[in-house]
This record gives C-alpha cells, structure tokens and sequence, in this order.
C-alpha cells in the first residue's frame, strides 16, 4: 500500500537549510488559516516517524498554488525536495494542471518514498 498526501508549503524551507515559508514570529498566512497549516505541519512530522515498511510520499506545493491563484498549463514543472521552488524573478507558482500532472507522475512512476517533495516551475 502507498500513502499519498496533498499537503502545503508552508513547511518547506526559503533556502536550503534556511527558515520555513511560515514562521511563527512574523505569520504572512491569516488567522483563519492557521489551524490548517499547523495540521499539515504535524502531520508530515507524523509520516516521517512511521516504518519504513509504510511507503508514503508528501506533495507539498508552491505558495503561488490554489484556486485564488490561476495558471496556464505549461506541461512542464521542476522538482525539489525540502526546499521552496522559485523561478528568477523569486516566484513561487504551478497551474492547477501542472501540480496534477506532477501527483499522476509520482503515482505512476514511484521516485519518492518516505519523503517529502516539491514542484513548481
């Protein structure tokens, strides 16, 4: 069996080995959001804690990600791991399409097992 989840991106890191997307002391994310984003915070520590006999992945996307934030389908997208992807101008954003293009790959062709991973153009 394999686990998938759609998380987000407020776990990953701005630079690698550097701060989250969301830090406690300065939040850029609304209050009404929070519990959200703390849920999901906790329940990637939660996958990372399982056996290694549960094979699980984590999709977390870019912050420009979610039905607020339109995109045009390039049928293209980078992968990363723990750290937020952005492009030269430092945006960080994948259409609708594209991140469902990305879950498909993951689901058909298996390349991360018991880790997070990130997508984004």
């Amino acid at each position: 069996m394999r686990i998938a989840v759609v998380g987000g991106a407020s776990s990953l890191l701005r630079t690698e080995g550097g701060e989250q997307v969301f830090v406690q002391q300065e939040p850029t994310i609304p209050p009404e959001f929070l519990p959200e984003v703390t849920l999901h915070m906790e329940f990637l520590d939660v996958l990372r804690r399982t056996p290694a006999d549960v094979d699980w992945f984590y999709l977390s996307p870019p912050i420009g990600f979610g039905s607020h934030v339109p995109g045009k389908r390039l049928g293209r997208y980078r992968v990363g791991t723990d750290v937020l992807i952005t492009d030269e101008q430092g945006d960080s954003s994948i259409s609708g399409e594209d991140y469902a293009i990305a879950l498909l790959d993951e689901i058909e062709t298996p390349r991360h097992h018991n880790r997070r991973f990130t997508v984004g153009y």
